[in-house]
């Protein structure tokens, strides 16, 4: 097998890996660009439960924020260290309006792993570490 075999071989196996890393764990990992300043809504949730899990990056605060405008009210205030798992759930509160917020020092690509409804997942079942920084 030549180097270049090898090397497509490799890729290939990863990401069959990172394939069965999600449908294994149950939940979906999901990176999006979170830029500094205010709090960002990374998920939200209308009549449904769903529960979260995020490492990093250090120092990046996480909570749930239900309800809209000057009547909303927050629960579940979280800093992140890099190393430790946070968890947010939403249940019953999501009957009218929930979301899922993070606040960070600095523009930065945030992986989270996502779990949809009702399910009872008290740590990730596979850790994740897909991590990228970006200083804009």
């Amino acid at each position: 097998m030549s180097n270049i075999d090898k090397i497509v071989t490799s890729n290939l196996v990863k990401e069959l890996d990172d394939e069965a890393a999600e449908v294994i764990s149950g939940g979906k990992l999901v990176t999006k660009l979170i830029e500094a300043g205010g709090w960002r809504t990374v998920e939200s949730f209308w009549n449904a439960n769903g529960t979260a899990f995020f490492r990093s990056p250090a120092g990046a605060e996480i909570k749930v924020r239900y309800g809209g405008g000057f009547l909303g009210f927050d629960r579940q205030k979280q800093t992140l260290n890099g190393s430790d798992y946070k968890k947010l759930s939403i249940g019953l509160g999501s009957i009218g309006y929930a979301r899922m917020q993070i606040k960070v020092p600095q523009t930065t690509y945030v992986t989270y792993d996502i779990y949809e409804g009702g399910v009872a997942v008290v740590t990730p079942p596979i850790r994740f570490y897909l991590e990228r920084s970006l200083k804009i």
